[in-house]
């Protein structure tokens, strides 16, 4: 793994060769370069993840699992020194309730997921959003559930949930996953008139 993580380390330093050919190709050109190699390095770096704590026994849950990357990375405006913010979607068979061993998967995964990033250069995320935290992972219904509950309580951190996970992308697992938690936010935006005068009032100060 040692190998590997050195080949991705190379990959992201030489992201910087784009932003300094910018004068030729343009600053929007660099950017949209870099975005598409980000997300291929952090894609990359999750199935590395995957393999790892596969192979430390912890079988992989029958259920797909869909990496989503947020923040500026899913804008395609992340940086040569951005950090790492990203979540997890996962499915469980049959609708079925959360096991002990799918529990203890998806620890482990999104925390080997974070600190391989680490050492591939992408800094922990200060604010916590990462996969790693409980906040940002979940199936496709408790991510509904949660959204629901920020728009229920809409004080401000909360709605900066709502922000975050209206960018969402994936980058590993169904595109459809990343749609429905960013058609989920616009929903419940669009119904509360206080949680948009509240974004333009934060947007004002």
């Amino acid at each position: 793994m040692d190998k590997a993580l050195e080949v991705l380390r190379k990959r992201r330093e030489e992201l910087i060769h784009v932003f300094e050919a910018r004068r030729t190709g343009g600053v929007q050109a660099a950017f949209e370069q870099a975005a598409r190699e980000h997300k291929r390095i952090h894609a990359d770096v999750f199935s590395l993840a995957q393999r790892h704590v596969e192979e430390q026994g912890l079988c992989r849950p029958p259920g797909e699992m869909t990496f989503l990357m947020l923040g500026s990375g899913a804008r395609g405006e992340q940086s040569i020194l951005s950090d790492q913010d990203h979540a997890l979607v996962f499915e469980l068979p049959d609708r079925d309730t959360e096991t002990d061993a799918t529990r203890a998967y998806v620890d482990r995964l999104t925390r080997v997921t974070a600190a391989l990033l680490s050492e591939v250069g992408y800094a922990l995320c200060s604010g916590h959003v990462m996969a790693s935290n409980p906040r940002w992972q979940g199936t496709l219904l408790t991510w509904q559930n949660r959204l629901e509950q920020y728009y229920d309580h809409p004080d401000w951190e909360n709605i900066r949930f709502l922000l975050i996970a209206a960018d969402a992308t994936a980058i590993v697992g169904q595109t459809s996953h990343a749609s429905a938690l960013r058609e989920g936010v616009a929903s419940r935006v669009a119904r509360s008139s206080f949680i948009r005068w509240k974004i333009a009032d934060q947007a004002l100060v």
